[in-house]
């Protein structure tokens, strides 16, 4: 179900612009925030799992002014997030394990969050639990296709261990999969889109083995980021060259061949 998405050049220049250390996390990223953008948070009490430390979601959701609480089980990272306007309430919590009444809120939202948890069940049902009937539960996740097109690509299973480690992902499911497990939980999917192709998968690749690099003690995206070396790089001409570079590729972002999945589900 992959309607015309427009990809907005303009918000992938601003992810590159901010993250032209992370390349491949500021291309992943700004392809979903065209789909977030299909959203309004207006007048529903919202509650995003997985902010990390808050600095993509201040951009992912940026047109949406405010998110009621956002929650994540990283102290380091929540103690950054509360020092971010987006959100009216900052919580420590785990998603298989929420604090919150049943029925208290109209949109549970999560970004490539669900493959970091282990117990990935348990914060649907939690989630489901915590929405009111007729809420929805927004989230997006890689499929088990992203570990299929990494072997397509050559990618070996040696490196596909590394990555899954390196990034903390424990799992990946299909749609058909995410349609039983939402549906044992009360939710019914509403709408779907899959983003990231093969091709464009492997500029993303490309891009994520460079930031990670090591030429030391530190990969290279930590480096750049938070090292004095990172002052003499000459940001604007990196950001300006990467968005040349991707733009195109972006563009094309969305087709059902994508190794990533959106979901929006409602609560029945």
């Amino acid at each position: 179900m992959n309607d015309k998405i427009r990809t907005d050049t303009d918000i992938l220049y601003g992810f590159l612009d901010k993250f032209w250390f992370a390349p491949s996390d500021g291309l992943l990223r700004a392809i979903e925030t065209n789909l977030w953008n299909l959203y309004s948070f207006k007048n529903k009490k919202v509650l995003a799992i997985g902010i990390g430390d808050g600095r993509y979601d201040s951009l992912i959701f940026r047109k949406q002014k405010k998110i009621d609480v956002g929650i994540d089980n990283d102290v380091n990272s929540i103690n950054l997030a509360r020092q971010n306007k987006l959100y009216k309430k900052v919580c420590l919590e785990s998603a298989e394990h929420l604090s919150f009444k049943s029925n208290s809120f109209d949109l549970v939202i999560s970004n490539s969050t669900f493959e970091h948890i282990k117990n990935d069940q348990k914060a649907i049902y939690e989630s489901s639990r915590v929405l009111k009937k007729g809420g929805k539960l927004i989230f997006s996740v890689p499929t088990d296709n992203l570990e299929k097109i990494f072997k397509k690509i050559g990618i070996t299973k040696k490196e596909i261990k590394w990555f899954n480690q390196r990034v903390f992902h424990f799992h990946y499911r299909n749609l058909e999969e995410w349609k039983k497990i939402l549906y044992k939980n009360g939710l019914k999917i509403n709408k779907y889109y899959f983003y990231m192709d093969m091709k464009l998968l492997k500029t993303w690749w490309s891009l994520f083995k460079i930031s990670v690099f090591r030429p030391y003690h530190r990969e290279l995206w930590s480096y750049l980021k938070d090292s004095p070396y990172g002052k003499l790089a000459p940001k604007k001409l990196i950001t300006r060259l990467l968005y040349l570079y991707l733009r195109n590729k972006y563009k094309k972002a969305f087709n059902s061949n994508g190794v990533w999945l959106f979901i929006e589900a409602e609560k029945k």
